[in-house]
C-alpha cells in the first residue's frame, strides 16, 4: 500500500511525496496508512518522486531505463484489434462440469419443453438482441435435430 501527496508552496509550485507502506499484514498497512493522516505532509517517511510523464503519471516511483519511449507503442504494432468471439450466452454454453452443460443442452433441444419453459430455467439462452431472435433461432436448431454427444468437449 502506498500514499502520494502534493504539497505546494503557494506560489503555484509543487512538489510529489511519496510513502510507502512495507508492513506484512493487511491490518498492519492499514493502521498506518490511517494513522498517516493525521501526519504533516513532509513526515521523514515520504520522499519526493517525479512521475514518467512518458508512462501516463503513475501513481508509484517506477525504475525504467533511459530509453523505454523509444519502443513502439502497442497500438503502432496493432494498429487493428478485434475483441474475439463473444456469444454473450457463455454462462450456458460453457460449464466446467460436462454433466450440468448436457443437462442444459439436452432441455434446449427439448421439443416438449416450450421457448417459455427454457427461458424460465435459462434466461441468458432466450434473451434476444437487436440482431438476434432468439426464438426463432432456437425453432430453427428444433428442427435441425439435437446434439452429437461427441460434441461435448472437456
Amino acid at each position: 500500500m502506498s500514499k502520494s501527496g502534493r504539497v505546494a508552496d503557494g506560489n503555484g509550485n509543487g512538489r510529489i511525496l511519496y510513502r510507502d507502506f512495507q508492513q506484512a499484514r493487511a491490518e498492519e498497512r492499514r493502521a498506518a496508512l490511517l494513522e498517516s493522516l493525521d501526519a504533516p505532509a513532509m513526515d521523514s517517511g515520504y520522499t519526493e518522486f517525479r512521475p514518467h510523464l512518458d508512462l501516463g503519471l503513475p501513481f508509484k516511483p517506477m525504475a525504467v531505463t533511459p530509453n523505454w519511449s523509444d519502443w513502439p507503442l502497442l497500438p503502432d504494432l496493432f494498429p487493428v484489434s478485434f475483441s474475439g468471439a463473444k456469444t454473450n450466452r457463455d454462462s450456458f454454453l460453457v460449464d466446467i462440469g460436462i454433466d450440468r452443460l448436457s443437462t442444459r443442452i439436452t432441455d434446449y433441444f427439448d421439443v416438449g419443453l416450450s421457448h417459455d419453459d427454457i427461458a424460465q430455467r435459462y434466461p441468458v439462452i432466450m434473451n434476444g438482441l437487436r440482431h438476434f431472435d432468439a426464438r426463432s433461432t432456437r425453432d430453427v436448431l428444433l428442427n435441425r435435430g439435437g446434439p452429437d454427444e461427441d460434441g461435448f468437449i472437456k
